[in-house]
Parts: C-alpha cells; structure tokens; sequence
C-alpha cells in the first residue's frame, strides 16, 4: 500500500493559500472566490456563512451554480467534467479547512 503525503499549504496573503499540488484558493471579494489550478482560473460565487461551522473561525457556502461556472478566458471552451469539479470541490475544502474555515457547496 502506498502513503500519499498530506497536502502541504503556504499562505498567499491573509485571503488564500496556495498548494504544492499546484493549485491556489483566495478571496477576491465577500462574494467570490477564485481557483486557480496551473494557467486556468475561475471565479466561484456565494455569501458567508454563520451556522454549522463546527468551531471553525469562518464558513463559505458557494451557490449552486458553480457546477456549470467555466474557466475564466482564455480557457472558458475548456470543458470541465463531473471528476473534475469534485476534486475541486474537494481542494477548496482542504484549503478552506488549513485557512481555519468551512466552505459549503450547495
């Protein structure tokens, strides 16, 4: 059986983080989040949440659209398949989790 490390996280600034997987997760605004995975990037909307944050110091519930959300340009002809979008959803959680918060996905 093989151990796969533990994802590593390095403060951006005091909005996001970046990841030696190669991805980063920062706030750009109190409504949106941007991910960046190597040269693509989008744009995630949603509000602050302030129930079920299980101790955590701040919550993020994205708003559903997010499923269909493109890369932002150039790569917006990018598709994204379903894989994809989970193990994003899963990177900004772990992200969201090291910055001491929650991110909901509705």
């Amino acid at each position: 059986m093989l151990y796969a490390a533990p994802m590593t996280f390095s403060w951006i600034n005091k909005q996001g983080v970046s990841s030696d997987e190669g991805f980063s997760v920062a706030f750009t605004g109190r409504s949106t989040v941007r991910y960046v995975e190597g040269d693509r990037a989008m744009l995630l909307e949603g509000e602050s949440m302030y129930s079920d944050l299980d101790g955590r110091a701040f919550g993020f519930a994205i708003y559903e659209g997010w499923r269909a959300t493109p890369w932002q340009p150039p790569h917006s002809s990018v598709s994204i398949s379903s894989a994809d979008r989970l193990r994003i959803m899963s990177r900004i959680q772990e992200a969201f989790s090291f910055m001491d918060g929650r991110a909901r996905f509705d």
